[in-house]
């Protein structure tokens, strides 16, 4: 009798382990998802002019991990706004610049075009690719398989620069 017991109880702890790595799997993918949409919502609302939601998404104490609260939108967020809105057309870099400017945020530095394209180079989120051309930007999201062209071959910090 006890085998019986040992053998149920295993089958269903292997079936309990299977369905919470389900559950993980889709919990990892849709924050994902919602670390990517907050974002750029909230930075469409704050270029509408629309006041902060009561969402729980839009509060630190969110219960879900990962969410990042109420912060300001970066440089590299409003560039990934501005590409998410040409359905992967790429864009130039100058004409993202002057597209960013448009939209209220300073650049800085004698050459705001190349402020802009560091700041892509280095996006800590990577979400930028250059998939044709030098100079020309796109959603790393819109490119998955794409080459970076103009990427340099030595690695900062573990990571491949572009």
């Amino acid at each position: 009798m006890s085998d019986n017991l040992d053998n149920a109880l295993q089958e269903e702890r292997d079936r309990l382990i299977r369905e919470r790595d389900e559950h993980e799997k889709t919990i990892m993918t849709a924050q994902k998802e919602l670390d990517e949409i907050v974002p750029r919502l909230r930075l469409v609302q704050a270029l509408l002019g629309e006041p902060k939601s009561d969402h729980p998404s839009n509060h630190e104490s969110t219960i879900i991990p990962g969410s990042h609260g109420s912060v300001p939108p970066t440089v590299c967020d409003i560039v990934e706004v501005i590409l998410a809105e040409r359905n992967k057309e790429p864009m130039h870099y100058k004409d993202l610049s002057d597209e960013v400017m448009k939209r209220g945020v300073k650049l800085g530095g004698a050459r705001p075009e190349a402020s802009l394209s560091a700041k892509l180079n280095t996006d800590p989120k990577r979400r930028f690719i250059r998939p044709f051309a030098r100079g020309y930007y796109a959603l790393r999201s819109d490119y998955p398989d794409a080459e970076n062209i103009g990427a340099r071959n030595n690695t900062t910090a573990g990571r491949p620069s572009n």
